[in-house]
């Protein structure tokens, strides 16, 4: 008879919750750890890089601790709002070696996920190196379509409206057009003010 599969890991007990200052080093000594392997992706892993994204994009730096405290990994991700389109862009993902197979990743993805969609992202794209096997079989699993030309793997996500997708995310912003300068009248003229929506 063949040999029984292996159970099931149970999901790791977590909580999500934003990045804060105090996570930075944690962060980037885990992140150090994770990508060691990776001499490409580790050359370009810096404090620099994890201060940056908590400066300009905390809200969609998500980290996953235990009911411990410990870190049990992170994701450091953007969006970027096109003329026509806006989408996702998960830059870095990590999980604690000690607590991988236990569902950590893709619940830090799902919660990227949805914060991407509340800014308005139709679209995730993420990348990594063909290399790290582990990292390109778990976004296969999570549904990502990839460009199978490059040494260099791309992956990309469609996702559904919010409406189709039972979301409260609101679907993506239109661009607004800008006015024309109020031409001069005589003497001093004054350009109109524009409600800059956020």
């Amino acid at each position: 008879a063949a040999p029984a599969p292996p159970p099931t890991p149970e999901p790791t007990p977590i909580t999500l919750r934003k990045m804060k200052l105090d996570d930075l080093f944690a962060i980037f000594t885990l992140g150090s750890e994770v990508y060691a392997p990776h001499s490409t992706i580790r050359r370009v892993w810096t404090e620099g890089v994890v201060a940056s994204f908590f400066i300009t994009d905390a809200d969609r730096c998500i980290v996953a601790e235990t009911k411990d405290g410990v870190l049990a990994g992170f994701v450091l991700g953007t969006v970027m709002e096109k003329p026509r389109w806006c989408y996702g862009y998960v830059a870095w993902m990590g999980v604690n070696p000690r607590i991988q197979r236990g569902g950590v990743g893709r619940t830090l993805f799902e919660a990227f996920r949805e914060a991407a969609m509340e800014r308005g992202a139709n679209m995730l794209l993420v990348d990594t190196q063909r290399s790290n096997t582990p990292a390109v079989g778990f976004f296969h699993k999570l549904g990502f379509a990839e460009d199978e030309d490059s040494a260099h793997c791309y992956f990309t996500m469609q996702m559904p409206h919010a409406e189709q997708a039972g979301s409260s995310a609101a679907p993506p912003r239109k661009r607004q057009k800008k006015e024309a300068p109020a031409k001069p009248t005589g003497g001093k003229s004054r350009l109109p003010r524009k409600r800059v929506r956020r």
